[in-house]
């Protein structure tokens, strides 16, 4: 694409645009028409738009695509992680095989134990990410301002995102842990 020279005497109000470039010999080069931005009484733009769900979609996919970038960048942090999967397996596995365990037990004694978890869980997603606030910044919101996207999808990206990771998984674990305990009550 080639832009147009026009001379400085010929432009009327192109010459004070953002686009135009103003040589040092007098003329002014104006951007080629497809690069022009256009007003409302311009030609409409076409842009295609995607939906929430996709912009959370592909957020959640770039947040998997940088663990997996920083697992291989070094052997220790790939090494930390395994003995933090393996050190979440122990955890989870411990919390699971006593609420399944509470799941034998009477209705106020699940009910009890339950109550206790979730409120353990609960105050766990609202203190880890404020004590480790700083350690993944991949989808903050305000780094995410610049980019043109809903506030719903990077909501959908946030809540697929904190999936993703050894915090996701234990959490989904231990909630399907927590969910069995109800197995011997007539409620579910």
């Amino acid at each position: 694409m080639a832009s147009t020279r026009v001379n400085s005497s010929e432009t009327t109000e192109n010459s004070g645009a953002p686009w135009a470039d103003t040589p040092s010999h007098g003329a002014v080069e104006v951007a080629p028409e497809s690069l022009r931005p256009t007003g409302s009484a311009g030609p409409a733009t076409h842009a295609r738009s995607v939906g929430p769900l996709t912009e959370g979609l592909r957020m959640a996919g770039l947040k998997w695509h940088l663990l997996i970038n920083t697992l291989t960048r070094s052997t220790w942090i790939l090494v930390g992680t395994i003995f933090g999967a393996l050190y979440m397996l122990f955890v989870v596995g411990s919390f699971g095989v006593g609420l399944f365990m509470v799941g034998n037990e009477s209705l106020e004694v699940v009910r009890t134990v339950a109550v206790y978890f979730g409120a353990l869980v609960l105050l766990g997603w609202w203190i880890v990410p404020v004590v480790s606030s700083k350690a993944d910044s991949s989808l903050d919101p305000s780094r995410l301002a610049l980019f043109p996207m809903r506030i719903a999808g990077i909501q959908i990206g946030q809540i697929l995102g904190a999936v993703i990771g050894i915090p996701g998984v234990a959490s989904i674990l231990i909630t399907m842990a927590w969910i069995s305990s109800w197995r011997a009550s007539g409620i579910a």
